[in-house]
């Protein structure tokens, strides 16, 4: 029997299961971890905040049209603004009278009276005041305040009625003096029969090139009432314009451009 060899005393390098845990290496999973720094902490919080500020960015344009779009590298061109609309010319509010054969009825006396003014004042901005008119010549529907049976002789008397020729020299012209007295005729239960209106009508203004000119009309027109309350001219037994545009050099109180003319039906 061979004796037994003397146990020998373990050397530094070896290990043994009754020695103890082996020396934690590098690698190991359960390393202990180090204290961070403040500038850590700032660093994480300065991320999440960029990161939230691009969500909600995003958002924005998600939900107001896109992308921004750049900016011009110069202003837009300034627009003009647009010219206000033209106010109709309308004749202040009319003297009126009347002549009532038995019964008197001043309602509908001053009813007569508001519409005879309506037909006038739409007629006289058409014949004198509309820029368009001026130039171009009356529209077919500014005869429509007289009779239809009157309208054709009144479109041969344009140039005592209007106007006329003249107005295509006009550049502009503004009202210096205007009036319409109205009589009406009452039959004997009290009703308005006819009316009579008397105008006077004055204007000032420039021609083509800058010089004055100046525009004066007197008439008397004849109204009869018609359907729907309207009152239409049936007559006008004293017309006359003037339109006056001296030369160079002469005074402007001399140069009548039409002649008076008195039609009625």
């Amino acid at each position: 029997m061979r004796p037994s060899q003397p146990e020998q005393p373990p050397s530094d390098g070896d290990s043994s299961p009754d020695d103890g845990p082996p020396p934690a290496s590098s690698w190991s999973p359960h390393k202990e971890r180090q204290p961070r720094s403040p500038g850590w902490l700032a660093v994480r919080i300065g991320a999440a905040i960029l990161a939230l500020g691009g969500i909600l960015t995003g958002a924005f344009f998600l939900f107001h049209g896109g992308s921004p779009s750049a900016s011009p590298s110069h202003p837009p061109p300034a627009t003009s603004p647009a010219p206000s609309p033209r106010t109709a010319f309308a004749f202040p509010p009319t003297a009126t009278n009347w002549v009532a054969t038995r019964k008197r009825n001043y309602e509908a006396v001053r009813q007569a009276a508001a519409q005879v003014r309506a037909t006038m004042s739409a007629f006289y901005d058409a014949a004198f005041m509309d820029p368009k008119s001026r130039q171009h010549g009356l529209a077919p529907e500014a005869w429509n305040g007289f009779a239809s049976e009157l309208r054709e002789r009144a479109k041969a008397d344009t140039d005592s009625l209007t106007l006329g020729q003249a107005g295509s020299t006009i550049d502009t012209l503004s009202v210096s003096a205007a009036s319409l007295a109205v009589r009406v005729l009452l039959d004997p239960s009290g009703r308005p029969e006819a009316a009579i209106a008397n105008v006077t009508f004055e204007a000032s203004g420039t021609i083509a090139g800058g010089g004055p000119v100046k525009v004066s009309n007197q008439a008397s027109f004849l109204l009869r009432p018609a359907s729907g309350g309207t009152w239409l001219v049936v007559g006008y037994p004293r017309v006359k314009t003037d339109v006056q545009t001296p030369p160079p050099g002469v005074s402007p109180s001399a140069t009548p451009s039409s002649s008076p003319s008195g039609a009625s039906p």
